[in-house]
């Protein structure tokens, strides 16, 4: 890959913010280049962890699993998103899989590389230790999304912090995002802990509602609509209903 190219796509990441630009060359020259066909592993739970990943393009689903062989899918990632932030203690290893949903291009920094970039910028340690913290606060919300929702609530706001972080915005319709992949109902099932025909279920009633539609294998999400579903209803107040257009 071009350096330049690379250069680019580390500026866009959350992990070099307020970085120089020689700190950000001093990333690149140490970020070596992996290329990943879609359904290609990056690393599975209980692997040493052992690098660092930025992923330059495409997206990488994340998921756990159990002994019995039930997995569910823990998040998406999208471009700028890090990965394999296990990498840090005296034994790390990934608690998680991590799978190319589509074609990628991942950039990877070695352990013994990262550790020292963190000691040597103290701005780069910020920065991971608030992506560790913004992830930290995901996996509480979603811990309670599973403790007091229904499905039907727990599937809406799934497709709200999907439409979010990974959607694009419909000009010609108000509110509208449209996700930048593929999504089956069997990967949104592994997402809210639940099982497939139920969530076709309430997917079909969302359809009917016109909360979704489909443009070819790609999903439109109503986010304004969506948000009627869950706590963040449009007028009742919620900070998070005011920002979801």
């Amino acid at each position: 890959m071009a350096n330049m190219d690379k250069l680019w796509h580390l500026k866009q990441c959350g992990l070099m913010e307020n970085l120089g630009e020689e700190d950000i060359e001093a990333v690149a020259g140490i970020c070596k280049d992996r290329l990943y066909a879609k359904g290609d592993t990056l690393f599975e739970r209980g692997e040493p962890a052992n690098f660092i990943y930025i992923l330059f393009r495409g997206s990488v689903r994340s998921a756990v699993g159990d002994e019995g062989g039930k997995e569910r899918i823990v998040g998406f990632f999208k471009t700028g998103d890090v990965l394999g932030e296990n990498i840090l203690g005296p034994r790390p290893a990934h608690q998680s899989e991590a799978t190319a949903h589509e074609e990628c291009w991942v950039g990877v920094i070695s352990r013994k590389d990262f550790v020292r970039l963190l000691t040597q910028r103290p701005s780069l340690a910020l920065n991971f230790i608030r992506i560790l913290s913004e992830k930290l606060g995901e996996a509480r919300e979603d811990i309670k999304s599973l403790s007091f929702m229904g499905t039907e609530e727990r599937l809406a706001q799934t497709l709200i912090k999907l439409g979010t972080s990974h959607g694009k915005e419909i000009v010609s319709q108000d509110c509208v995002r449209k996700l930048r992949f593929a999504l089956s109902h069997e990967h949104l099932a592994r997402l809210i802990g639940a099982n497939r025909p139920h969530v076709s279920t309430i997917m079909s009633g969302f359809r009917k509602k016109g909360f979704i539609e489909y443009q070819g294998r790609k999903l439109l999400i109503n986010m304004k609509r969506m948000a009627t579903l869950t706590d963040a209803v449009p007028g009742n107040g919620s900070s998070t209903a005011r920002s979801i257009c």
